[in-house]
């Protein structure tokens, strides 16, 4: 597994970061990657309160059952949802 996250401050109420993750499966000649990607938004709203926007995307190879030789549901390792998008409202007291 290897993985790079990057953040920065947009403007003093928007932050933005970005992180992909890959790993890779198989061995000798058969050797196949999966990735995902996260994009995120946080607005400020407050100084209480959080805004957070996340579209997350994954992709790689079918897993494959070693045992049976026959694929899973999975689309690669990182689960069978190959896109989600989430906002989340975060409020601290």
């Amino acid at each position: 597994m290897l993985g790079f996250s990057a953040q920065h401050e947009l403007s003093p109420l928007w932050q933005g970061s970005y992180t992909v993750l890959t790993g890779v499966l198989g061995s000798g000649s058969e050797i196949e990657a999966s990735w995902l990607h996260q994009v995120s938004l946080t607005y400020s709203m407050t100084d209480e309160t959080d805004l957070v926007m996340a579209f997350v995307h994954a992709r790689g190879e079918q897993i494959e059952d070693a045992s049976s030789g026959q694929s899973q549901r999975a689309d690669s390792e990182f689960g069978s949802l190959p896109d989600v998008a989430t906002i989340r409202l975060s409020v601290y007291f």
